[in-house]
Order: C-alpha cells, then sequence, then structure tokens
C-alpha cells in the first residue's frame, strides 16, 4: 500500500485472491440484501495484477532513462498464476444460538464475469469453541478444457433457525449536490491537437494521414468518480463523467443493510475530482506520454494529481435510528478537502490561488454535500422461496437444494457437515 505525501489516499494494487467477510443481518442473495443474521463473503480471484503484477513493468532497468523507450502498454505479461491451487479460507460465524447443534447452512452465488469458467466450492463446518466454515474454490480443475482465471463467487454463512433481532433499514440517496467541482479556471496545460503518430502535426489545421487519429491534449479535464458504502455494499454514482461547474444531480441509489443488535450503520463515500494526470496520462506508457506531450507540458500534467474532495463518514447507532418504523431525510456536506473561495471575491470558486486574479485562494473544503433518507422497514429471516439460477448451493440442509446443472461449468459443489 502506498500513501502519497499530501493528499492522502490509499493505492493497492489489484491482489490475486481475496476474500472479504462481513457479519450482519443478510438476505441470501448475490445482492447485498438486508435479512436474517448471517456472514457474507464475497470472493474474488484475477491473474490482473496491473502493473507491480506484469514481467514488463517489473523487469530491471540498469538506467532509469531507458524506461522512456519502454512501452509496455497494453498489459500482458502478468505473473500471477491463480492456478497453482485452489483458493483456501476460513469464514466466521454469528454467534451460535444457545443450544443449537446443527450445523450452518452456506448458500453460494456465482458472480464470475459472462463467458468464462465458473469453477465450484466446497465448503466444510469445522465445529470448536469458536466454529467456521472452511472454504475452497477449485482453481486447478480445467472446465471443458479451460482453467479458470477472472472469479467471482458470494457465500452467505447462517445458522438454522437463528431468530436473533434485526433492524432492517433502507438507505436511498437521492441528490449529490457538487458545491465545489474542484477545476482549474484556466487548464495547467493549453489544449493542442495533434496527430496521433505524426505528433509535430497540428490537426486543428490540416487531416491527419490516413491511418491516423487527431488527438486532444491538454485542456479542461472534467469528471469526478465517486463510489459511496454503506457496511460493505458498495456503489458508483454514474453520470459524473462531464462534472466541471456546480450542479445538483437526482440520485436514486438504495442500500439495504441488516443491523444486528448492538451493530452500527457505516455510511460513507471516497472519490475524486480527475486531476491532469489521472485524466489525460493514465493507461499509457511514460515514455508514450512525453512523446505526446513533452518534457515541459508533460511534467506538468503529472505533477497536476486528483484534488481532494474531502471526507465523508458517518456511523449510525441504533438509539440514532429510534425504535418505531419511519423515515428520516438527512443532507451531509463533506469536511475538509481542496477548494474554496477567493479572498475578496467570494462568490468566485477556487481550487488555487492562480484561480482568483490577484486574491488568494481560502480553503474552505466541503466539496459535495449527499441528500439520503434512512428509512426502517421490516425484518427479513434471511429465507429464500426459490433457486435462482446464479445459486452454485444450499447447504441448508446438508445436501444441495438447487437442481444440479449439466452444464460445462462445475458450479455443482458438495455439502459436507
Amino acid at each position: 500500500m502506498h500513501r502519497g505525501d499530501f493528499n492522502y489516499h490509499s493505492e493497492v494494487h489489484p491482489l490475486q485472491a481475496v476474500a472479504v467477510s462481513r457479519i450482519h443481518g443478510y438476505d441470501d442473495s448475490k445482492e447485498s440484501r438486508g435479512g436474517g443474521p448471517a456472514t457474507r463473503t464475497d470472493v474474488w480471484i484475477s491473474p490482473n495484477g496491473g502493473g507491480a503484477g506484469d514481467k514488463c513493468i517489473l523487469t530491471h532497468q540498469q538506467d532509469p532513462l531507458l524506461w522512456l523507450a519502454v512501452d509496455c502498454d497494453p498489459l500482458s505479461q502478468a505473473t500471477a498464476n491463480v492456478n497453482s491451487s485452489d483458493f483456501e479460507f476460513d469464514i466466521p460465524l454469528p454467534p451460535r444460538p444457545p443450544g443449537h447443534g446443527k450445523p450452518p447452512s452456506v448458500t453460494v452465488f456465482d458472480q464470475t464475469p459472462p463467458g468464462l469458467p465458473r469453477p465450484g466450492v466446497t465448503t466444510s463446518f469445522i465445529d470448536g469453541p469458536s466454529p467456521f466454515v472452511h472454504a475452497a474454490v477449485h482453481m486447478t480443475k480445467p472446465i471443458k478444457g479451460q482453467l479458470p482465471s477472472q472469479i467471482g463467487k458470494t457465500i452467505i454463512s447462517r445458522w438454522r433457525d437463528d431468530e436473533a433481532p434485526v433492524t432492517r433499514l433502507k438507505v436511498k440517496v437521492t441528490e449529490l449536490e457538487i458545491m465545489n467541482p474542484l477545476k482549474h479556471v484556466t487548464p495547467v496545460i493549453p489544449a493542442r491537437q495533434l496527430c496521433s503518430a505524426i505528433t509535430t502535426q497540428d490537426c486543428s489545421a490540416s487531416a491527419c494521414p490516413a491511418g491516423e487519429t487527431c488527438l486532444t491534449l491538454g485542456g479542461p479535464t472534467p469528471a469526478w468518480r465517486l463510489f459511496l458504502e454503506a457496511n460493505g455494499d458498495w456503489k458508483e454514482v454514474i453520470g459524473l463523467e462531464n462534472v466541471d461547474t456546480p450542479i445538483s444531480l437526482p440520485e436514486d441509489l438504495t442500500f439495504d443493510v441488516g443491523l444486528l443488535e448492538g451493530d452500527r450503520l457505516h455510511f460513507h463515500a471516497t472519490g475524486k475530482s480527475l486531476g491532469c494526470l489521472e485524466a489525460q496520462l493514465y493507461g499509457k506508457s511514460l515514455g508514450h506520454d512525453l512523446r505526446l506531450y513533452g518534457l515541459t507540458d508533460g511534467a506538468t500534467c503529472l505533477a497536476d494529481t486528483n484534488p481532494d474532495i474531502g471526507t465523508f463518514d458517518i456511523t449510525y447507532t441504533e438509539p440514532d435510528l429510534g425504535r418505531a418504523r419511519g423515515s428520516v431525510s438527512y443532507v451531509t456536506q463533506s469536511i475538509g478537502g481542496d477548494g474554496g473561495h477567493c479572498s475578496a471575491t467570494t462568490a468566485r470558486l477556487c481550487l488555487t490561488n492562480q484561480d482568483c486574479s490577484g486574491e488568494s485562494c481560502v480553503v474552505t473544503g466541503g466539496a459535495f454535500k449527499l441528500h439520503y433518507t434512512i428509512t426502517k422497514v421490516h425484518a427479513r429471516n434471511g429465507e429464500r422461496d426459490e433457486c435462482p439460477d446464479d445459486v452454485d448451493h444450499d447447504c441448508r440442509a446438508g445436501v444441495d437444494r438447487c437442481p444440479e446443472r449439466t452444464s460445462g461449468d462445475d458450479r455443482r459443489s458438495r455439502c459436507e457437515p
């Protein structure tokens, strides 16, 4: 994990395999929905490790300047071997109901991208003072002659007939209000139009030769990216690719959350207003970017990182939500971050002092607000009425409940007591 020296955003290189377990109230569904006490485990496996997992990038160069002549994009030399062994992990369980002697039920949902092999999952119950479920994703077994590669699974584990109380909530986001888009009044590098290969030719004046495209380099960098999360369920706010002025956008995002006794609702956002570096340089090699932009403009764009949109991180406990059913609406602004208003012309938004024509930029932060409503709804017990096609298996009765498939995938997983 890396951390910058100024704008503190974490960077985690893609993992070869990861299993994340959360204990809340969950329904038996591939979607995150409130229900009875359960553990939801999301599993993702991929050989795509980004630059940190590509042989071309990892090859040592004696002279750093040699990197200007190396073009590794698109990345094609993954170093991870996800088929060297099965992916095995343990799943913690909610507190066992008093006097409960039965093994837990386990339901596995497939989330593998369409068209790719879908390996099976074996689950085994391990009893003891701290009981758990051991799971294995079968990555070493070919399916129709093809080994699995990119895999997604969701596993719901729960005790049978667990009557522990659950408070079910709907968190509905209705509006995103961008107070300050965090964009430079004057772009950090001026816009130019150049041919893709003959980069000295200005294609705003004459057409590029056959086979080349006219590229726009520099200029404004519109767009935001914003992700919201409620108790581990993530959703992206879409439609932000043209944000460059203050704007209010209607939203329709709903989180379905189940809180156990003593549990909390954690609601937070993370995102960015794109700077020149990410908007224009990402996805290409350093040498390619410098050939296009030149040393001066290239270095200037490289230094223009994403402005900080501020922190949005809220926790609600059961007393905060009240006892009766009903809805409460909130408007919450992000805290801190970049941007503000000019010192004398206070109605003028700014990102840096250069945006204020002789004045200074008074940093206030709080670049956006979220409008949302939290509603208490009836509790659900997590029972499922049918076996949809994405269910791998259901160990509720100790055996597969859903019909076995005869297709080429290997989702006929085993349930072991």
